[in-house]
């Protein structure tokens, strides 16, 4: 289990839980229920299966969790600890890099032993059913993935820059950086469970 995973993990920011609760607000944005936005909410819908769209609420939630605790290391300049965080952030880099782009997905031979992220005809690996990653890279838009990516490489470095530069202020300008994708993305998408168009 990783630190940010741990029960009571989120105690110890207790004292910054004002500076968290303005992205609260954003996630509460993305998943209001259909009859609680209001009529002149102009924001894309994005549709996709009941499982896949929890996935992505859990991977957003995570997300909540790292820039908090990024905030509490940089504010006790624990370069260390931003470090390992972003160590610890899901999706990988990598993995964030294919989800964004619309090429090709390896097949697992070319991906090799274990990789399973490509498919063949039939969607999955081996021909069968599409697997979550397929389905999220067909039914989430592509700026919605380029922001997801943004965000990512965003992350990445303020990992990079941590102990090479050693400096918690460029720390918090980088984390802001970061929100404001965040805010732009809720701005513009909203996240309902339903059959997307790519499946009816």
């Amino acid at each position: 289990m990783s630190d940010m995973s741990r029960p009571g993990f989120l105690l110890p920011l207790a004292r910054h839980g004002s500076l968290l609760a303005p992205a609260l607000v954003l996630l509460g944005m993305l998943v209001l229920p259909a009859g609680a936005r209001g009529q002149g909410d102009t924001r894309t819908a994005v549709v996709l299966p009941p499982d896949d769209r929890e996935h992505l609420l859990e991977e957003m939630r995570g997300f909540l969790v790292y820039t908090t605790a990024t905030l509490e290391a940089a504010l006790d300049s624990d370069m260390a600890r931003v470090q390992q965080l972003e160590q610890q952030m899901r999706p990988p880099l990598a993995r964030a890099r294919q989800l964004a782009s619309d090429d090709p997905l390896p097949t697992p031979a070319m991906a090799g032993r274990g990789a399973a992220v490509g498919g063949g005809p039939g969607g999955g690996p081996g021909g069968g059913q599409p697997t979550r990653f397929e389905r999220m890279r067909r039914n989430l838009p592509q700026t919605f993935r380029l922001l997801m990516l943004q965000m990512r490489e965003d992350i990445a470095e303020i990992g990079r820059d941590a102990v090479s530069r050693n400096d918690p202020a460029h720390t918090l300008r980088q984390l802001h950086k970061v929100q404001t994708v965040c805010i732009a993305c809720h701005e513009a998408y909203r996240l309902e469970a339903g059959i997307p168009d790519a499946q009816r």
